[in-house]
């Protein structure tokens, strides 16, 4: 599992200028000033320049770092979980396209999650039918051992109707000691979620319930009427609803495809846009 990407920019490797020559086609040393905000040749060949540092940092990224992490673990015989999102200079719906199973994530007691809505246009884009999330983390004020399974309930509800289908509890600390409780934390972060509960044993309906719904929620293919044009620029973050332009109505669902997939994968049958996942869409923005 690789959690969200915490870390700042990466900008250059020893190899970096052989990539970016690699990628790019051209000789990056004589245009290097631009990267200090400095004019090489004109405004506009400044600009190009910097768009193709990006697209490399992110092409690189998205193959040398979730991608390798993926190979190396399958040569292990390991699924690839990873939240490609926070920050990094990479494209976010590319990254994820290279695990087994994308990741979002949400806290208990707060609002919109758009990290969920990110996986799960991963998952939909490109057949994958585990969506998961880092689920219910607790900032102090929502954790302290104050949780407990009718209180998460709704908010669980909500995120599957996001398009999660596989919660990944934040956190269960290993609990080495067989009497001490309340126990290992991991600091005062996260649900505290673990046998030295005091509701564990009465967790069996909720976790059932849970299990009942993520079974189906796997089996079911998104509904969505408009497959919205995802942004080559890079690094490119998941847009929110309330920020589409042109906006969508009430009602409607999307998903925001990369271009490559678009122009790669994508055929139209019987008036509907149709991806190889089963993924179909009504129209195109």
């Amino acid at each position: 599992v690789i959690d969200s990407y915490e870390v700042g920019m990466q900008t250059w490797t020893e190899k970096y200028p052989q990539e970016f020559q690699q990628r790019r086609g051209y000789d990056l040393r004589k245009y290097l000033p631009a990267m200090t905000g400095r004019v090489v040749g004109s405004g506009d060949i400044s600009d190009r320049f910097l768009w193709d540092i990006r697209r490399t940092d992110a092409d690189l990224m998205d193959n040398n770092y979730f991608g390798r992490f993926a190979e190396l673990c399958h040569q292990h015989g390991l699924k690839a979980y990873a939240e490609p999102y926070s920050g990094g200079p990479f494209e976010e719906i590319g990254s994820g396209s290279k695990l087994d199973i994308p990741m979002g994530e949400f806290w208990a007691g707060q609002g919109g999650q758009p990290s969920v809505r990110l996986a799960a246009t991963i998952g939909h884009v490109f057949g994958k039918p585990v969506v998961g999330a880092e689920s219910f983390t607790a900032a102090p004020v929502n954790g302290k051992w104050q949780g407990y399974p009718y209180a998460f309930k709704g908010q669980g509800d909500w995120m599957y109707t996001k398009g999660l289908n596989q919660f990944i509890f934040h956190r269960y600390a290993q609990q080495p000691h067989p009497t001490a409780v309340p126990g290992m934390t991991m600091g005062p972060w996260g649900i505290h979620y673990e046998r030295t509960n005091t509701w564990w044993e009465q967790s069996r309906a909720w976790l059932t319930y849970l299990a009942r719904c993520e079974y189906l929620l796997q089996r079911g293919t998104f509904v969505a009427d408009v497959a919205y044009l995802g942004n080559e620029n890079a690094p490119h973050s998941f847009p929110e609803r309330e920020n589409l332009d042109p906006p969508i109505p009430d009602g409607y669902d999307f998903d925001d495809l990369p271009p490559e997939a678009l122009i790669k994968q994508m055929t139209v049958r019987d008036g509907r846009l149709v991806l190889p996942s089963g993924m179909s869409y009504r129209i195109l923005v």
